[in-house]
């Protein structure tokens, strides 16, 4: 810790978070002098000075799809022929998809000439009965190399494409990522997962990004992107159920209950992230040193890196409150990541709702990808959009109360169903 110092958050949106680390504390050491050629080696701690983190939101469940809106509706936000159009608001506040989050990652990357990067992937708690932390292993690894893939897809096209096709073939992408590989690049119908990766990463990659592999940690130098990027599995959770929510999610595995299962998916989604770091200027690290496995290793790599106590952090449940690393600083297991993040910005979970909205004149049909306002007591107010399900998903507002305005109709009822970290915010949502 650096005197109890918490990071900056820069940028919040649906799909991430930015932000800088603490400044580090002033190093001591102890050196002896000398009246030969003997000299004193001094080697600096590696700590990050600025992190990005997106949301498990930016991916199909259970994948490593990096998802685009395809829903093909002007930009709700800077439209000039919309008259609901904000013409000055922030490109965050569009919740479009991963493209909003980059730009930020750009920006920061090009403010940082020459500090280099490194990518981490995590998974929720849940996997298969047989061997769970080698399938969330695989998968944030995945995931993290999907990250890492598209970073570097300005400058080295063909690596970046040959990354996302294992990808492809590891998880067996079908019709409902080409289909929106597809729309999004207006490729002709039967164009090969090939081709459509060659146009769909320039397509989310924005142009200020121009990351080489030299530009991360270990210079692309170690095996399976050995420092540059890892999946940390489920080992480093940044919420832990309570046992009582625990207990009411069980329903999900024995009777496969749909409601129960996707709200326990929702609940779990902060644990679903992956991170950028950003180094000082000059760091480098021997891939062979580094103490992550790589994206293809076995899990016991990461378990040789466990806190003494490292299963009871990831695993512990209080009676009836969810453990956070938020507030606890002990969920992670992994004593180098916790080391690396204990200051950092972007791992707390930011506090959020999903309200699920239906019009009450019909059916209770959902209102999909309709624009609304969000207003607050103070005065202030944010645009959003609800998905092609009728959710809401509204980050930092944790113990605000809050009113909801459709800027369109139907008229529409909203209620709070779901939140994404198991506080609960106030909110009322009219028409």
């Amino acid at each position: 810790m650096m005197n109890g110092r918490q990071g900056s958050i820069h940028n919040t949106s649906e799909g991430g978070v930015s932000g800088k680390h603490p400044d580090a504390d002033p190093l001591h050491f102890l050196v002896g002098t000398s009246t030969t050629d003997q000299f004193n080696t001094l080697q600096l701690p590696l700590r990050p000075i600025f992190c990005w983190k997106v949301e498990d939101i930016r991916f199909d469940f259970d994948s490593s799809f990096v998802t685009f809106n395809t829903d093909g509706s002007p930009d709700p936000l800077t439209n000039p022929s919309d008259p609901t159009s904000d013409p000055t608001a922030a490109p965050l506040e569009k919740s479009d998809d991963i493209r909003d989050e980059l730009k930020i990652l750009a920006d920061l990357v090009n403010k940082n000439k020459g500090c280099p990067l490194s990518v981490f992937g995590h998974a929720d708690p849940v996997g298969p009965a047989v061997d769970p932390d080698g399938y969330n292993k695989a998968l944030s690894g995945r995931r993290a190399t999907a990250i890492y893939a598209l970073l570097i897809s300005g400058t080295q096209l063909q690596t970046a494409v040959g990354l996302w096709q294992q990808i492809a073939n590891d998880e067996h992408w079908g019709d409902n990522q080409k289909n929106v590989m597809q729309k999004a690049t207006n490729l002709p119908s039967g164009s090969s997962i090939g081709t459509l990766i060659s146009s769909y990463l320039p397509k989310i990659c924005p142009e200020e990004l121009n990351l080489g592999p030299k530009d991360f940690l270990a210079q692309g130098t170690g095996q399976d992107g050995k420092g540059d990027y890892q999946g940390c599995s489920s080992f480093n959770p940044l919420i832990i159920f309570s046992q009582t929510k625990e207990d009411s999610f069980a329903a999900s595995k024995d009777d496969q209950n749909q409601q129960v299962y996707d709200a326990r998916n929702l609940a779990n989604a902060p644990n679903r992230r992956v991170l950028v770091l950003i180094f000082p200027k000059g760091s480098k690290v021997d891939p062979n040193k580094w103490p992550c496995p790589s994206v293809k290793g076995d899990k016991s790599g990461c378990i040789k890196r466990f806190w003494s106590d490292g299963q009871t952090r990831r695993s512990d449940r209080l009676p009836d409150n969810d453990r956070k690393y938020a507030t606890s600083k002990d969920t992670f297991a992994c004593r180098f990541y916790d080391r690396l993040m204990n200051v950092a910005p972007c791992e707390p979970a930011l506090i959020g709702v999903a309200i699920f909205l239906i019009t009450y004149e019909v059916d209770g049909t959902p209102v999909k990808n309709t624009l609304f306002e969000v207003l607050f007591p103070d005065g202030s107010s944010r645009r959003v959009r609800s998905d092609g399900d009728g959710y809401i998903r509204l980050a930092g507002i944790e113990g605000q109360t809050f009113t909801l305005v459709q800027l369109a109709d139907p008229k529409v009822s909203g209620t709070v169903s779901k939140d994404l970290s198991a506080d609960r915010s106030k909110g009322n949502a009219q028409s």
